[in-house]
């Protein structure tokens, strides 16, 4: 019975509209942060308490391509 509520919630229209605002607010905030970063002087990427990156200023893009790099070697 759990499975069928919990299946009922998320395929509803409702959970749909609240999901879709969910990942346009955190879309919204990474970008912000993203472009924030950009402004640094230095950038550091951590991974696990330890220094994966260390590079000078970077743009918004260099930065998401780098923690997209990251995120594909810990998928690993």
């Amino acid at each position: 019975m759990a499975t069928s509520s919990a299946e009922q919630v998320v395929t509803s229209d409702a959970f749909a509209t609240v999901w879709e605002e969910a990942l346009r607010l955190s879309q919204t905030q990474v970008i912000a942060a993203l472009q924030a970063a950009s402004y640094a002087d230095r950038i550091i990427l951590l991974a696990d308490g330890r220094v994966v990156d260390d590079r000078g200023r970077s743009t918004a893009e260099q930065i998401g391509t780098m923690l997209l790099s990251m995120e594909a070697l810990s998928a690993r």
